[in-house]
């Protein structure tokens, strides 16, 4: 959720949304579920932050999990005893002196407590549904057959398709053990095959394989590397190679390794 969006929902949520764009907001939430689902979730947020609400009264799923988790932390804490004195300041003020002014600046503290959960507690994208946004097969180079029969290489490549990795992986290895020169593609092919069985230490090794060769697609080897660490979880390690890319911009998906460094 970018912080224009939060803005603008937490404009909605404070009735400071002018009535026209509120409308229209309204009419996206309606066509938009992911839109709905952050409004209504940071509606709950609010709610739980001014003491209306309990945790446990939260839709029990694996998003709200994560929330409650937060909303018990000591960060989560100090937000939510900062809004509520700043609430209790107001309600100790004489009549004569709550004027409009600190009204709005009271609804700006509250709004700026609210968005500072919510960027702790959005803004930490999932590692694993970073893997499935950036990875595409496209990345992968292009295996043509140029002869009339095809090589280890090309079988095992139609076995990757097939999502039938034991047999690619069988392929491969046939591959590198009869032919030389080799492609040092095969090893990116058999990185990511490894890693859909779960055996992330060969597949980071594959990786490493094309990154040390003088290959065309060598800068592949640390893009896909950083994507093989998203998928375990293992996000510092993701961060330490995708900062190694963003070091030349000659690098294979130099801009996307940038927004992916963001992302975490």
């Amino acid at each position: 959720m970018t912080d224009e969006i939060r803005q603008r929902i937490e404009a909605y949520l404070g009735g400071t949304l002018p009535a026209e764009e509120a409308l229209l907001f309204e009419q996206e939430m309606k066509t938009n579920p992911v839109l709905l689902e952050e409004v209504e979730l940071s509606r709950q947020i609010n709610h739980y932050l001014k003491g209306d609400m309990e945790m446990g009264k939260l839709p029990e799923n694996e998003y709200t999990q994560k929330l409650r988790a937060y909303l018990r932390s000591e960060e989560a804490e100090k937000v939510k005893a900062s809004l509520q004195k700043a609430e209790q300041d107001y309600n100790n003020l004489k009549k004569p002196t709550k004027n409009k002014n600190y009204l709005l600046v009271a609804a700006t503290i509250a709004l700026l407590l609210i968005s500072t959960v919510g960027y702790n507690f959005f803004g930490k994208q999932n590692p694993e549904k970073l893997y499935t946004q950036y990875y595409t097969t496209s990345d992968l180079p292009s295996v043509i057959n140029r002869d009339e029969d095809a090589s280890m290489f090309e079988v095992g490549v139609l076995a990757f398709n097939k999502n039938e990795y034991a047999s690619a992986l069988s392929s491969f290895e046939n591959y590198i053990e009869t032919e030389n020169p080799i492609d040092y593609s095969v090893f990116l092919y058999s990185g990511i095959a490894h890693l859909e069985m779960n055996e992330l230490e060969n597949a980071i090794a594959d990786f490493d394989r094309v990154t040390l060769s003088n290959s065309i697609d060598s800068s592949k080897g640390r893009w896909f590397k950083a994507l093989a660490y998203l998928k375990v979880k293992e996000t510092e390690k993701a961060k330490n190679v995708l900062t190694e890319i963003v070091k030349s911009s000659s690098n294979f998906n130099y801009n996307k390794a940038k927004e992916l460094l963001e992302e975490l």
